[in-house]
C-alpha cells in the first residue's frame, strides 16, 4: 500500500507525474485544487474502480489516462472547457457518458477503442467540433439516438467509426459544413431515415459505408458538392 501525499494547495498535475506507474487503487480522486491534468499524468497505469475528477479542472491535456483499461467509471467536471487527444483513449469505462455543455471541441482519438460503454452517449450542447476518430471503436452505447447538437460544425474522419452499438436515429446538426472520410463507417444498426442537413457542402470516402440499419428515406441537401466514394 502506498499513500502520496502532497504538502500545501497545487494547481496542477504535472506531464507524465505518474506515467508507467504500478499505482493501482480503487479510486482515484483528483484533489479539488487542482485546475489542470498535464499530459499522460497517469498514462499506462493500472489504476481500477473509478475516475473522480473535481469541477474545479478546466483542462485535462493530451493523453492524461491513456491506456488505464481498469477504469469502470467516469464523471466529467462541469467546467470542462476542452477535452485533448488521446486524454481517455482504450480506457475501460461502463455505463453512460456525458460530455458536460462546458467543453468546446473534442480532440482526435479522445475516446478511441473505449468500447465498454453499455448506455447513452450526451455530447455538450455547445460543442464545436468533434476530432478524428473521436469514439472509434466504442462498439458498446445501445440505449436510443445519436443526436449531435447544433453547435457542431464538423464531424471529423471516422468520429464514430465502427460505433456499432446505436440502434436509434441519427440527428446531424443544423449547421454542418463537412462530413469527414469514415465518420459513421460501420454504424450498422443505425436506423430510420438519414436527413443530409442543407448546410453541409461535403461528404467524406465511405462516411456512411457499412451503414445497412436506415430504414426510411435519405435526403441530400440541394448545396451539397461532393459525395466521396
Amino acid at each position: 500500500t502506498c499513500i502520496i501525499e502532497f504538502e500545501g494547495k497545487f494547481t496542477r498535475i504535472p506531464d507524465g507525474a505518474l506515467k508507467d506507474t504500478k499505482i493501482n487503487s480503487n479510486t482515484i480522486e483528483i484533489p479539488e485544487t487542482v485546475t489542470s491534468i498535464g499530459s499522460y499524468a497517469f498514462a499506462n497505469t493500472p489504476i481500477c474502480g473509478s475516475l473522480i475528477i473535481p469541477n474545479s479542472v478546466t483542462e485535462i491535456k493530451e493523453g492524461a489516462f491513456e491506456n488505464c483499461r481498469n477504469l469502470n467509471s467516469l464523471k466529467l467536471p462541469s467546467n470542462l472547457k476542452r477535452i485533448e487527444s488521446l486524454v481517455f483513449k482504450s480506457c475501460g469505462f461502463s455505463g453512460s457518458l456525458t460530455i458536460p455543455n462546458s467543453v468546446t471541441e473534442i480532440g482526435h482519438h479522445t475516446f478511441y477503442g473505449c468500447n465498454n460503454f453499455t448506455k447513452e452517449l450526451i455530447l455538450s450542447e455547445n460543442l464545436g467540433k468533434i476530432g478524428s476518430y473521436a469514439f472509434a471503436g466504442c462498439s458498446g452505447f445501445s440505449k436510443g439516438d445519436l443526436t449531435i447538437p447544433n453547435s457542431v460544425t464538423e464531424i471529423g474522419e471516422g468520429a464514430f467509426y465502427d460505433c456499432k452499438g446505436f440502434n436509434g436515429k441519427l440527428s446531424l446538426p443544423c449547421n454542418l459544413s463537412k462530413i469527414g472520410n469514415n465518420a459513421f463507417y460501420g454504424c450498422e444498426n443505425l436506423s430510420g431515415s438519414l436527413t443530409i442537413p442543407e448546410t453541409v457542402k461535403e461528404i467524406g470516402i465511405l462516411a456512411f459505408c457499412n451503414c445497412t440499419g436506415f430504414t426510411g428515406d435519405c435526403v441530400l441537401p440541394s448545396a451539397l458538392e461532393s459525395i466521396g466514394i
